[in-house]
């Protein structure tokens, strides 16, 4: 009777005699003077899958000269008129106070925040209704002017300021 299966734990004599008369000096499971040798990876379910290092959140810090710039930028572009809302101007000016206002630690500006991403999103969105962008701006204007109320620092008169400028600018919006 004829073998079907070989036994797999003992070499093939024909294919050792083989592969030394084929490779002198080598038997069919060396790699000597071979470029790759044999590489041995063992897989360990239990360990940790390598991770991208999370981007560490640093706080924004902003100085009070920074402060009263991004006020005063503020301040001149709204004397100058209401915004194009395709004008891109207006987008980053909302997006610089929104990452000043969140980095700050002062309380109340939570609704300010809010107000913000609402004008950036409604501003960004062609189907804005011009009475919905009143409404937010002077729900701006009113937050603004509870901020600089109880503001007794060097940021009262410009904030105060700006309150105004942001409820006159929402109430011509409205009509």
């Amino acid at each position: 009777m004829h073998r079907l299966f070989k036994n797999i734990n003992q070499p093939d004599a024909a294919a050792e005699n083989s592969a030394a008369s084929t490779f002198p000096g080598r038997s069919k499971y060396s790699t000597a003077g071979s470029s790759c040798s044999p590489t041995h990876i063992t897989m360990d379910s239990t360990a940790s899958t390598p991770q991208t290092p999370a981007t560490p959140n640093v706080p924004l810090d902003v100085t009070d000269q920074q402060n009263t710039a991004l006020l005063e930028d503020t301040l001149n572009l709204l004397n100058a008129g209401i915004p194009d809302q395709r004008d891109q101007h207006g987008i980053t000016e909302i997006e610089r106070w929104e990452a000043v206002l969140q980095a700050s630690e002062r309380p109340g500006l939570a609704k300010i925040v809010q107000e913000l991403a609402t004008l950036r999103e409604q501003l960004a969105a062609s189907d804005t209704q011009t009475h919905d962008l009143a409404e937010t701006i002077a729900t701006l204007g009113a937050e603004t002017a509870k901020v600089a109320d109880e503001n007794a620092g060097d940021y009262a008169a410009p904030l105060g300021h700006l309150s105004k400028l942001l409820i006159k600018i929402g109430s011509s919006l409205s009509r």
